[in-house]
């Protein structure tokens, strides 16, 4: 029987300096069946000119800049899979990536799995890692109160069945920065949990573009992403009733996000807005007061 083949889908906006080694990884995969889609954003710096020059295998969609979610829900569409990836045009993948997880998927647990991830630099050099993680029970409900050791993106790590991905019906488009969260948050809403290859099979690399770097775009993103979750009826009575601490949660995240960026105004309020949705937030913003202290005083 001939394996499923897996449709790759790299959306890319200005990505000259880094879609060739995305490209390429993808190519190096020890998967036999595979489509490669690059999803030209509206890019202005010569992207699509890298990527015919890289490989002739891949299949280039242009649009006009229409953002991260839109260009993913394209390559998605033009897509001839019975399985889904999605690759950010700055990372890059482990060689055994796509077999190790559609090994996974075979088994039929669930219709997604994903990967641990490996943080590194500008030049591919490891820096770090990212264990991607959810709690066995309740993985949602970990995810909104970013419960301890809760660790999850599905940007570049995920490899998804192509009917779960319909029944989602894709990532949505008002978001950029935290368009897999909510992705992610709303399959496990339907299909309770994933599968987890415990390998760093992707790379994370860590530069000064980095959509991540954008905090108050990120803030804008979690505080819709919140809002639509908890507005949606199915939503678990368990986790309804831990709403307040689970909006304190991310707001507490992002005063820790725009304290370590050197952020103080965004920081104190983000941190009054965690102790106007739970008063007993303070305990969690003094531990993080104290963390980011530790590490300065250390630095």
């Amino acid at each position: 029987m001939s394996p499923p083949l897996v449709s790759v889908i790299i959306p890319v906006h200005n990505g000259r300096a880094f879609i060739a080694d995305a490209l390429r990884s993808v190519f190096d995969q020890t998967y036999p069946a595979i489509e490669c889609i690059v999803v030209d954003d509206g890019s202005t710096d010569g992207t699509a000119e890298v990527v015919a020059a890289t490989v002739a295998r891949a299949i280039c969609v242009r649009q006009p800049r229409r953002g991260v979610s839109a260009a993913r829900n394209a390559g998605a569409e033009a897509a001839s899979g019975e399985l889904l990836a999605f690759l950010d045009a700055d990372d890059v993948w482990m060689p055994q990536k796509l077999s190790a997880q559609a090994e996974k998927l075979s088994q039929g647990a669930y219709p997604m799995a994903m990967c641990a991830t490996e943080v590194v630099d500008q030049a591919l050099h490891p820096v770090g890692s990212l264990t991607m993680s959810l709690p066995a029970a309740q993985p949602l409900l970990g995810m909104v109160v970013f419960g301890a050791g809760t660790l999850v993106s599905c940007g570049s790590t995920a490899l998804i069945e192509r009917a779960a991905f319909d029944r989602l019906a894709g990532f949505d488009t008002n978001l950029s920065t935290s368009a897999d969260w909510d992705f992610l948050a709303r399959y496990l809403l339907i299909f309770g949990n994933v599968t987890f290859v415990d390998r760093p099979l992707s790379r994370y690399r860590r530069h000064d573009a980095n959509m991540s770097r954008r905090i108050d775009v990120t803030e804008r993103d979690m505080r819709y992403a919140y809002r639509e979750l908890f507005g949606r009826p199915e939503l678990p009575a368990a986790i309804q009733r831990r709403r307040r601490e689970a909006h304190a949660s991310m707001r507490l995240m992002l005063a820790g996000s725009y304290w370590e960026a050197g952020e103080r105004d965004a920081a104190l309020r983000n941190a009054a807005a965690a102790l106007a949705w739970k008063p007993s937030a303070t305990i969690g913003l003094l531990r993080r007061a104290r963390r980011s202290l530790s590490r300065g005083s250390s630095s």
